[in-house]
């Protein structure tokens, strides 16, 4: 019974996560109105994280060979990153976040093409599901050459989730979970430090009150918690369990941007995400 009960709190953690990480878009389109930039906007979101994981670096040292390769895999995520909120300059939030979640598709590829995981009936099933996806919600009907651009670089982001996935998995698996966090958060930083001080343009502060609480928000709300809860809390989850919380991420940005930023509701946007979401519940029943 206890664990039972344990494993619905965790479902409930991993669920309030994912929420959490869908409200980005708000906060970051909040920071934009004040001119503030996307590399600051990125490095706001993972400074509080490398701040709390800032005891555990010395032990990198013990593994060092493993600290590269999360340092390079945390790195990879950050111009992933750094391409999502871009993206959200230009691109109705819906697009850029289904954009994002077609990560399943690039994490399977990199399994079978990297890794030589065989492609299993229900791999295949999930990355035809996305390719799906890509084909309802990818159109360059009615976008600028601008937005062309940013559609083209945001699918960096699911390609560099991919990658930390496989590190925090697979390749990284000796070094305990907090070492493996702190290897890839500092590999973030490794590029949002440099692309803040020579990529970004506008002031580093907000000038106004409602400024300042979307930097807050970013910071922890959509950054600090959410990591922290969906750290503690999926393994006791466990991976279905996770993989339906996690989702909310996806229907909380969605939401984001046609309830809070007013987009218009594309029928084919709700398609392709009906599709996301059963490509990434099929992709993790894979064993």
């Amino acid at each position: 019974m206890n664990e039972v009960r344990t494993a619905d709190y965790a479902f409930g953690l991993v669920t309030l996560a994912g929420a959490g990480f869908g409200l980005n878009p708000l906060f970051a389109r909040a920071l934009y109105a004040e001119g503030l930039s996307p590399e600051l906007a990125v490095f706001v979101r993972f400074a509080p994280m490398s701040v709390v994981l800032l005891p555990v670096l010395p032990a990198l040292l013990r593994q060092w060979r493993l600290a590269l390769v999360g340092l390079a895999a945390g790195a990879a995520m950050a111009v992933g990153t750094l391409a999502y909120f871009h993206a959200l300059t230009v691109l109705p939030v819906s697009l850029a976040a289904l954009i994002y979640f077609t990560y399943p598709l690039f994490t399977i590829l990199i399994g079978w093409l990297a890794l030589g995981r065989p492609m299993t009936r229900e791999s295949t099933v999930a990355a035809a599901l996305v390719l799906a996806a890509c084909a309802l919600v990818v159109s360059p009907r009615g976008l600028d050459a601008a937005q062309l651009r940013a559609v083209a670089l945001c699918f960096l982001s699911p390609l560099g989730f991919a990658l930390i996935i496989h590190a925090l998995s697979t390749w990284l698996t000796p070094m305990p979970l907090w070492s493996r966090m702190c290897a890839g958060i500092w590999g973030h930083m490794l590029v949002l430090v440099p692309a803040m001080i020579f990529m970004a343009e506008g002031p580093f502060l907000p000038r106004g009150p409602q400024g300042w609480s979307a930097l807050v928000g970013l910071a922890t709300v959509a950054a600090l918690l959410p990591q922290i809860a969906f750290s503690v809390a999926a393994p006791h989850a466990g991976p279905e369990r996770t993989a339906i919380g996690g989702s909310a991420e996806l229907l909380t940005s969605l939401a984001v941007g046609w309830v809070a930023l007013e987009e218009a509701v594309q029928p084919q946007a709700v398609a392709g995400a009906t599709l996301l979401m059963a490509a990434l519940f099929i992709a993790r029943r894979q064993r």
